[in-house]
């Protein structure tokens, strides 16, 4: 049986992806080694279930739409430029969830609850909001450059917007990056 690469997110608009896009474009330069999203790929994550049995995906697209069920549309804002796992050694560098966390949060939570009913595991870490803006790539290396990059930018604003939509999404992968194709879009209340 084949597997889909999975996970469940939430979309931000384009005024954040082309905030974001003006911020990578400033860091490239100091940070080699680096894979940057592509500015049209920008979301935040909830759920990042891996690969999933194709013939499983109904029933996971079913179980966030109950998980939904009921939460109503909530405003966000994105900025705070960030990175894991430290300032000192940025390996993913991304832009945080500033306002409006508390809501992504309880997301994440009823959506967790309810997959676990088909046996995916809970995240062991705290879930913070976040929009992922490139990675280190294998081999690569952090810089100095980098690290004061990050911390020129930190408190880079890419904007606010309402979320009113969950999306289960399919990933992937080739040489050129990820290609995200949604499975199905639960809009909220």
């Amino acid at each position: 049986m084949a597997k889909i690469r999975t996970f469940v997110a939430v979309d931000v608009p384009p005024r954040i992806q082309n905030s974001a896009a003006r911020l990578i474009e400033k860091m490239q330069s100091d940070a080699t080694g680096y894979r940057w999203n592509n500015p049209e790929n920008l979301h935040i994550g909830l759920n990042f279930l891996g690969d999933v049995l194709e013939n499983e995906t109904p029933q996971v697209c079913r179980l966030v739409s109950k998980a939904c069920n009921g939460v109503a549309a909530f405003p966000i804002e994105v900025g705070q430029l960030g990175c894991f796992p430290s300032d000192e050694k940025p390996r993913t560098i991304w832009l945080g969830v500033t306002e409006g966390a508390e809501f992504l949060v309880d997301l994440n939570d009823r959506i967790a609850t309810e997959l676990a009913e088909m046996g995916f595991p809970r995240d062991r870490q705290d879930y913070h909001p976040h929009v992922i803006l490139g990675r280190i790539q294998r081999g690569g290396h952090w810089s100095q450059a980098l690290v004061e990059s990050r911390r020129q930018h930190e408190n880079h604003l890419a904007g606010g917007c309402v979320i009113n939509q969950v999306v289960v999404y399919s990933s992937f992968m080739d040489r050129v990056g990820p290609t995200y194709t949604p499975m199905s879009r639960i809009n909220l209340r």
